[in-house]
């Protein structure tokens, strides 16, 4: 019981705790992109996949880079990789400098579906610094910056 008045003070006070807006606003930002590129492409990917493909250097990545990038399981990653790689996203070479590591690169396919990742997450932030105007724009990605670095 005490939890739950600590909680209605701190609501009262402050509104909603910080990770109700971040997990609020990331759904609605993966539901936003992930309908926006589907539909430029006209094809049927899911936020993870996106995620996949965005986080996947240009000049490729080791296996092992992008599990650590991602924050995900060998297991997921490679279920993943799998699907994308089936789907003609991605090409899976070995790597020369270690035969039992693998090379995840975009095809072709793949770059271009980085290439609509990035000009739907530029149409969104415009919309946001649009709504919100410039120097607030520039607080809030200051603010979600230092967050994000927080030693917590």
């Amino acid at each position: 019981m005490k939890i739950e008045i600590q909680y209605q003070q701190f609501h009262k006070k402050y509104g909603d705790s910080l990770s109700r807006y971040f997990s609020r606003l990331n759904l609605k930002l993966m539901k936003l992109l992930t309908e926006e590129i589907n539909q430029h492409l006209n094809i049927s990917l899911s936020y993870s996949q996106y995620h996949c493909l965005q986080s996947i250097c240009f000049k490729g990545m080791k296996q092992q880079e992008l599990a650590a990038r991602l924050g995900i399981t060998k297991q997921a990653q490679s279920q993943l990789l799998n699907e994308l790689n089936k789907l003609g996203f991605i090409s899976k070479e070995v790597d020369p400098n270690d035969t039992r590591s693998k090379i995840i690169k975009h095809t072709k396919k793949g770059q271009k579906c980085v290439t609509e990742i990035i000009n739907a997450s530029i149409k969104l932030e415009k919309l946001v610094f649009k709504d919100i105007g410039e120097d607030n724009f520039h607080i809030l990605k200051e603010s979600l910056k230092r967050i994000e670095e927080l030693k917590i």
